[in-house]
């Protein structure tokens, strides 16, 4: 069988290269998300979603899929699935 990734825009940072996004930010402040390090270096970051935890290191982006859905790529893997819009 075959499958196509369904095209659609999604919100995403780069841990320690890019500001924080306010979606972030209430993750942390919600106790949802926490980073190690200091917060303008971090080293890394744990997002706890319904399905489990996510952990992203330094470099990785954090992508807010939906609501709730949350993962983590590293940029090769970003770089193959996403592409930047406007």
């Amino acid at each position: 069988m075959k499958y196509r990734l369904t095209s659609y825009v999604v919100d995403a940072f780069r841990l320690g290269e890019d500001g924080y996004p306010f979606w972030f930010m209430e993750l942390c402040s919600n106790g949802k998300a926490k980073i190690s390090g200091d917060f303008f270096d971090p080293v890394s970051a744990v997002v706890h979603t319904p399905g489990g935890k996510i952990i992203a290191q330094r470099g990785d982006y954090i992508v807010n899929r939906s609501p709730g859905e949350f993962c983590a790529c590293t940029p090769e893997q970003f770089r193959a699935i996403y592409s930047e819009v406007g």
